[in-house]
């Protein structure tokens, strides 16, 4: 069975640099919680301070309500598998995964036992009197993983457990993962950059950037509202049309955001950051993009992404995506073309890369009409 945690105002900085600002969340008894972000946004440092490999400069660690912060790893009834494998060098397969076992007072008969069952599920069964040094990237990585599981730990970190594998290799790890997390019960905290990695295995998901929780909960959750632009980028399965804008107060209320040629007239939902004038970044589905043929523009190609057929348009040396089901390009593309973007579905952000909560209507807002909420999921 797992344990729950619970993280409690952490902040935590290197030299002049804040890594870590008052990040606070609870992983329940047997939860799955992937930790997500872009790099140097703090997740692999506070996954070391849940392990006790870190003491936080501010801010607590509970393990099934009690406090932890200043308890010794070994102390703390974690299993821990990093990216880099952390394996004992010219050591042989068996003996990795026969340490942390012998270290914990398991008699002999029962520590090989152990290491024959788990090997077998683990697919390393063939290679336990082979050197660590000898295996591949896949190889070592699951053996990486046997060494974080084999105490059967009440909770499981893994930071960056697939980054050194390949495509095909990572979903059958990811597949081992969510496996013996639901066999052991153990509670999980899963360390990657990548959004769509987490979709197949955790149970919520918890976005850090620049050292802060801006958003977490299902990964539908995040698709369908994200909050801010690194979610867009990451967590979609189709390629986003991203550009820029300027955000611009009115004199009458509520802001207009020009964006080239076309002006959109927004008010502020009150929800979020507020927003201000200046810079501005919009995010908007391919669905939400229609071609127009003739103008400018030209089809470059059209190709397959994310289950669809999307045409590439490049217009005024921009690119758009958009919807290709039943459309031919010829002759290797390049048919003169133009785009018609429905800016009232997209989604805006800051600069510091914050959703703007946005709302629209087709008059202004002093008419008293009802103003529809703009944006859509991804």
């Amino acid at each position: 069975m797992g344990r729950s945690i619970e993280v409690d105002s952490i902040t935590h900085s290197f030299a002049d640099r804040t890594i870590l600002s008052r990040v606070s969340f609870r992983v329940a008894d047997g939860e799955l919680v992937a930790l997500v972000g872009p790099s140097g946004c703090g997740k692999t440092t506070l996954l070391r301070i849940i392990a006790g490999l870190e003491r936080p400069q501010e801010g607590r660690v509970f393990m099934d309500g009690m406090e932890v912060t200043h308890v010794a790893p070994a102390n703390r009834g974690i299993g821990m598998a990093f990216q880099q494998f952390a394996l004992y060098p010219k050591q042989t397969v068996e003996r990795n995964l026969s340490v942390p076992l012998e270290a914990q007072g398991y008699d002999r008969t029962e520590v090989k036992r152990k290491v024959l069952e788990l090997s077998d599920r683990l697919a390393v069964s063939q290679l336990l009197k082979r050197s660590v040094d000898s295996l591949s990237g896949g190889e070592q990585q699951r053996v990486a993983l046997g060494r974080a599981i084999i105490k059967e730990p009440s909770i499981l970190l893994l930071d960056e457990p697939l980054a050194s594998v390949d495509a095909a290799l990572q979903r059958t790890l990811r597949e081992l993962i969510l496996s013996l997390h639901e066999e052991l019960g153990t509670t999980t905290v899963y360390v990657t950059h990548d959004v769509r990695e987490t979709g197949s295995i955790a149970d919520r998901v918890i976005v850090l950037e620049h050292g802060m929780i801006r958003q977490e909960g299902t990964i539908a959750e995040l698709i369908l509202d994200p909050s801010t632009l690194f979610i867009v980028q990451h967590a979609s399965e189709l390629p986003m049309n991203l550009g820029d804008g300027v955000l611009m107060s009115r004199s009458g209320g509520g802001w207009l955001v020009r964006l080239g040629d076309f002006d959109l007239p927004v008010v502020w939902t009150g929800c979020g950051p507020e927003p201000s004038e200046g810079r501005v970044e919009f995010a908007l589905h391919p669905d939400h993009v229609r071609l127009v043929r003739g103008g400018a523009g030209r089809i470059e190609r059209k190709l397959r992404e994310g289950g669809r057929d999307l045409l590439r348009v490049i217009v005024d040396k921009k690119v758009w995506w958009l919807g290709g089901e039943g459309f031919e390009v010829g002759n290797g593309g390049n048919m003169n073309a133009s785009v018609d973007a429905d800016f009232r579905r997209a989604l805006f952000f800051n600069e510091a890369g914050e959703r703007l909560r946005f709302a629209i209507s087709d008059g202004p807002a002093e008419d008293g009409k009802e103003w529809e909420i703009l944006g859509s999921g991804l």
